[in-house]
């Protein structure tokens, strides 16, 4: 079993992706995935339990299941689970995923990557949950969080003024903060890579989970939003059963969009630094002495 810690904010499971901006965040983070995958020797990989993505969760590893490898994914929640399945199937790969409940996972099971997204600001002992994490990974460890120095970060603390919880934002959260995360990512292992990934134009503003940036910016203006449905596309709206990512060819619409918008991932640090969605790191685990994986 694997730990999920104490859980502050718990995710919302999304049963479909929308807008532009889901759709750019998975190119984005399937390319960095398969690039810092390759050439490493993986097999096994695993990603889970918990997921901070504004889509449908359990879906990064997608692009190392059509390189060949043997990928887990763990979740308490049953819907994701199911939509995971049924989204390998659809995208061809049914035989290189296994899908399980968190208590599943085998006692002492490592896979040679697991990887993390945006879970740590999920949690309140985010160390406890990274040392868990980790424990689960024999060679390799991929953990991506919000970048809390992004334009959008900073826009979204002014708007987010009258509505503050008692829980500290995403983008807000210790474990979003450099220095802590890599002192406690340092204590895992060497990191290998970091860089920040998905970085288009536009800004990350944190909407709730299953809305586009422009429908929670126009809710508070119904009479603006009815002169704006253009704005309101839905063509890059994804059910399970029509998911792009993860086939062999992504749709026209999906190639041609990031040709039409400034996008900086692979550009300077300080580039990514202002425009990234996220940051994210590839820590070589450090080799320790055989034995079961922590409960």
């Amino acid at each position: 079993m694997l730990r999920t810690g104490q859980q502050a904010m718990p995710p919302r499971v999304a049963s479909r992706d929308v807008g532009l901006g889901t759709a750019y965040e998975r190119y984005a983070i399937h390319r960095l995935v398969q690039a810092w995958g390759a050439h490493r020797g993986i097999a096994t990989a695993l990603e889970g339990p918990l997921d901070g993505v504004a889509g449908m969760p359990g879906l990064h590893l997608l692009p190392l299941a059509r390189q060949g490898v043997l990928v887990t994914v763990a979740s308490a929640d049953r819907r994701a689970r199911d939509q995971v399945r049924q989204i390998y199937e659809g995208c061809g790969l049914a035989d290189r995923v296994q899908v399980v409940a968190p208590n599943e996972l085998a006692a002492g099971q490592r896979f040679d990557l697991v990887l993390s997204f945006n879970a740590l600001p999920l949690l309140s002992d985010w160390r406890a949950y990274l040392a868990a994490v980790a424990e689960r990974g024999a060679r390799y460890l991929i953990v991506i969080v919000t970048n809390p120095m992004s334009y959008g970060a900073r826009l979204r603390r002014l708007l987010s003024g009258a509505d503050a919880g008692p829980e500290p934002p995403l983008y807000d959260h210790e474990a979003t903060d450099p220095d802590a995360l890599v002192a406690a990512l340092e204590q895992r292992g060497t990191i290998r890579a970091r860089t920040y990934v998905d970085c288009p134009w536009w800004p990350d503003l944190f909407v709730p989970t299953g809305q586009t940036l422009v429908g929670w910016l126009l809710a508070g203006a119904p009479r603006l939003a009815a002169c704006t449905p253009r704005l309101t596309s839905h063509q890059f709206d994804h059910e399970p059963d029509r998911y792009p990512f993860g086939r062999r060819s992504l749709p026209r619409p999906l190639r041609n969009a990031p040709r039409r918008h400034p996008v900086f991932d692979n550009g300077p640090a300080w580039l990514g630094r202002w425009f990234g969605h996220h940051q994210a790191f590839l820590i070589e685990i450090a080799q320790r002495d055989a034995g079961p994986a922590s409960p």
